[in-house]
């Protein structure tokens, strides 16, 4: 399997003698890979400095408070985070698709979930003032292509 960046001891041991699958589906920079091992399911994401930082720290923030993925192991220097899987079919699969009835049940009941949590004491900033200080520090930087 090719990866984006060299993998560091750790992460090679916890992938070693397993099943790899690179998976696609998604709308990150990360690269990210399916790992079998032992009969569980996990998830190692690579990425450049930085990206998987504010998952990170999102996922220990929403942890108890919504079912997200148990955090196995994250390296901040090198930007890898592994993950156990969580049960269940993502609503993409053709199981929902043929079933617009349940999967309308299953999207309403994620955002009733997420509707529910407390934010009062969110540390992450996610205000429009704020993506906007993003946008422009991407245009002044030239990363941000503007066309007429």
């Amino acid at each position: 399997m090719d990866f984006k960046y060299k993998l560091t001891k750790k992460v090679e041991d916890f992938i070693s003698n397993t099943s790899l699958k690179e998976i696609g589906i998604g709308c990150s920079d990360s690269q990210v890979i399916q790992i079998i091992k032992d009969d569980q399911i996990y998830y190692l994401k690579i990425a450049k400095k930085g990206l998987l930082t504010q998952e990170y720290n999102a996922l220990k923030w929403l942890d108890g408070k919504l079912s997200v993925p148990e955090i196995v192991f994250f390296d901040n220097e090198n930007e890898f985070l592994i993950t156990k899987a969580i049960l269940g079919e993502m609503v993409c699969s053709e199981t929902y698709l043929k079933s617009s009835d349940e999967l309308l049940k299953v999207i309403k009941e994620a955002f009733d979930n997420i509707y529910a949590v407390d934010i009062s004491n969110c540390p992450f900033d996610v205000s429009n003032k704020y993506k906007l200080s993003l946008i422009e520090k991407n245009v002044k930087k030239g990363l941000v292509k503007i066309r007429i």
